[in-house]
C-alpha cells in the first residue's frame, strides 16, 4: 500500500518537546512558528515581516520593552532587544554593558506584538504580525552541506558534520585541490543570500603553501556565476589562498536551492587557480549572512526513524518484527537481526515523518555461532533532504 498524506487539525497535544523533533505523539505540532501571540493572548497565523537594517534606535526618546542574549556560533554574545517604536534591534556590546549602538535588525508592519525564541541550533527566530518568520544567527550561522568532488560532481565526499559539529578534530580534506575545473568544495546552506563564509584551518603543515587564489561561484538560474562584488579573502597570505583562517566576504548574492549529491540546500562552491599543496585541512565553516525569511528546510542534519521492522514473509501473511528501539537508541548491544531475510521476500521498513535522502546503517562485526553466520545492524540514521 502506498504512503497517504493526512490532514492534521486537531493538534491539541500541543507543541512537541521531543529532543528528536521527528518524533510527535498523537495530537502534537512539530512547532508553532507560523502562529503569532496576540495581545489578547489567541493565536493567530502570522502574514508577513519587514527587514529593516539602517536604523540605530534612538536611546533618548525609544523606550526599551525587553532584552535577551544569545550565544552565536563565533562564540560572542550578542544582545537582542524589543523597542517600543515595533522595531528589534541587535547591539555590538555583551550585556549587562552599555549595548553599544543598536541597530534595527527588521521592524514590524504595524503593531508592536514581536515574539522572539532562540531555536535548537541557537538561531534568534522572530516571529511578528506581517511576514514572518525570519532566522538570524549573530556573526556566524551554521553550514549545513559540505562536499568535495574531484571528477565534476561524478562522485562525492561528504564533509557536512565535519564543517558544522565546531570539532577540530574532524577535518574537511581538500589535499591538492587542482584548477582543473573538475575539482570543487560545495558548502550549503538553509537560507538562499548570503554575505561570506568563515574558514577556519588547520594549523601548522596543514595549510596550503602554493601561490594560488580562489573563485567562489553561486548557482543563479540555473548557471555558476563567480562572485566579484565587494568580494574580499581572510584566508589568502602572500598570495595563498586557504594559508590561514579567515573571512570570506562579498555583497550579498541570493543562489538557487538546488540538489548536490542527494542534499538539497542553497549552494556556494570554490575551486583554486591553481593546485593547493598536499596536506591541506579545513576544520570548520560558518555562513554569515543578514536577517531574513526562514526556509521549509530542516535544521538537522540527521535524525532517527520513527519505526524500524523486518520481515521474511512479505505477502498476504506478512509478519513483522520491531525493531525500532534497537536501531534508534545507540547502544551497541542492542541490534536489529536481518540474517534471516531472503531475496524474494525478506525486507526491513523503515518509516520517517519527514523526507530524507540518506540512509546511514552501522553494522556490527559478523558473529559466527557454530555454522550459522547472524548479520546484524547496531544503528540507522536519516539524513534530511529538503
Amino acid at each position: 500500500m502506498e504512503w497517504q498524506p493526512i490532514d492534521q487539525t486537531d493538534f491539541s497535544g500541543g507543541v512537541n518537546w521531543n529532543d528528536i523533533e521527528t518524533v510527535l505523539q498523537d495530537k502534537e505540532v512539530a512547532d508553532a512558528r507560523n502562529v503569532r501571540l496576540t495581545i489578547r493572548k489567541s493565536l493567530r497565523q502570522r502574514t508577513g515581516f519587514t527587514q529593516y537594517n539602517a536604523t540605530v534606535v534612538n536611546d533618548a526618546t525609544t523606550e526599551i520593552k525587553s532584552g535577551i542574549q544569545f550565544e552565536d556560533y563565533s562564540g560572542s554574545f550578542v544582545p537582542v532587544v524589543q523597542a517600543g517604536d515595533g522595531k528589534l534591534y541587535k547591539g555590538d556590546t555583551a550585556l549587562p554593558g552599555t549595548g553599544g549602538a543598536f541597530t534595527a535588525i527588521f521592524t514590524e508592519g504595524s503593531s508592536p506584538e514581536t515574539a522572539v525564541m532562540d531555536s535548537m541550533w541557537g538561531k534568534l527566530v522572530a516571529t511578528n504580525n506581517v511576514d514572518g518568520p525570519i532566522v538570524w544567527e549573530g556573526t556566524y550561522g551554521q553550514c549545513m552541506g559540505c562536499k568535495k568532488t574531484s571528477d565534476t560532481n561524478v562522485n562525492f565526499a561528504d564533509y557536512s558534520i565535519a564543517a558544522s559539529d565546531l570539532d577540530t578534530s574532524t577535518e574537511i580534506n581538500i589535499d591538492a585541490l587542482d584548477s582543473d575545473h573538475t575539482d570543487y568544495l560545495y558548502i550549503g546552506f538553509n537560507v538562499p543570500t548570503v554575505t561570506g563564509v568563515y574558514i577556519t584551518m588547520k594549523t601548522g603543515a596543514n595549510v596550503n603553501t602554493n601561490t594560488a587564489t580562489a573563485t567562489w561561484e553561486y548557482c543563479a538560474s540555473g548557471s555558476w556565476t563567480t562572485i566579484s562584488t565587494g568580494y574580499s579573502d581572510g584566508t589568502l597570505a602572500d598570495g595563498k589562498t586557504f594559508a590561514q583562517s579567515g573571512l570570506v566576504s562579498w555583497t550579498a548574492v541570493t543562489t538557487d536551492l538546488k540538489v548536490v549529491d542527494g542534499r538539497e540546500l542553497y549552494w556556494i562552491r570554490v575551486h583554486p587557480s591553481a593546485d593547493l599543496s598536499a596536506t591541506v585541512r579545513i576544520t570548520g565553516i560558518k555562513v554569515t549572512y543578514n536577517p531574513q525569511a526562514m526556509k521549509n528546510i530542516p535544521s538537522a542534519l540527521e535524525f532517527y526513524p520513527l519505526s524500524v521492522k523486518t520481515t521474511s514473509t512479505e505477502d498476504a501473511n506478512t509478519v513483522f518484527k520491531d525493531y525500532t528501539k534497537e536501531a534508534t537508541d545507540g547502544a551497541v548491544s542492542t541490534v536489529v537481526s536481518v540474517g534471516a531475510l531472503t531475496v524474494t521476500t525478506g525486507a526491513i521498513y523503515i518509516a520517517s515523518a519527514s523526507k530524507f535522502s540518506q540512509i546511514k546503517i552501522e553494522m556490527s562485526p559478523i558473529i559466527v555461532v557454530g555454522m550459522i553466520v547472524l548479520v546484524i545492524v547496531v544503528e540507522i540514521i536519516l539524513h534530511f533532504s529538503g
